[in-house]
């Protein structure tokens, strides 16, 4: 989906509350959304991290994810406003 002209960037994101492709703001307000209560927004966009020697761009929370990109950083690269 297209916001001001910028492509978001698909991902896969998997976690224990959820887990799928992020192709949009909304998915990603998805995946928020899963953690209403646990976590915050921020805390998500903090802990997330890509999966280390992956093809594809995923990141995650679960022990495997030992990247050293954060979600954060990944999206301000990519110029998406969060």
């Amino acid at each position: 989906m297209k916001k001001d002209n910028i492509e978001f960037p698909e991902f896969w994101f998997e976690s224990n509350l959820y887990f799928g492709w992020v192709r949009s703001i909304d998915d990603l307000n998805e995946v928020f959304k899963s953690y209403e209560g646990q976590m915050t927004k921020d805390s998500i966009l903090d802990v997330a991290v890509t999966l280390k020697s992956n093809e594809l761009t995923e990141f995650g929370m679960r022990r495997e994810h030992k990247g050293d990109i954060t979600l954060r950083e990944f999206l301000i690269e990519k110029k998406i406003k969060i």
